[in-house]
């Protein structure tokens, strides 16, 4: 009668077992996902972070060639360079012809 009482305690305790294993199988597995979402969020926010820091480094990039660019157009500068090294004048009026 005691080994029938045994069996019964040892065949309603394994399901019990197996429940609290996959329940705490089931929890490991969320804390990990939960855990792995956490560092993606981080890193992407790290990403984030570094592209708009170049962003600006080439926007402030942009702004001093744009800069730069105006000051090479600049008419007193190119009239300079026509005169010191490539030895250019204005031209007589005899020179000039008016095309209609």
């Amino acid at each position: 009668m005691a080994q029938k009482k045994n069996i019964k305690n040892r065949a309603t305790s394994k399901p019990s077992s197996l429940v609290w294993i996959m329940l705490i199988l089931l929890i490991m597995g969320e804390f990990f996902l939960y855990a792995w979402s956490r560092v993606q969020c981080t890193r992407m926010g790290y990403e984030i972070t570094r592209e708009e820091n170049k962003y600006k480094n080439q926007m402030n990039m942009r702004n001093n060639l744009q800069i730069e660019l105006s000051r090479l157009k600049s008419p007193k500068r190119i009239s300079l360079i026509a005169k010191t090294r490539l030895g250019l004048i204005r031209p007589a009026p005899k020179q000039t012809v008016i095309i209609r």
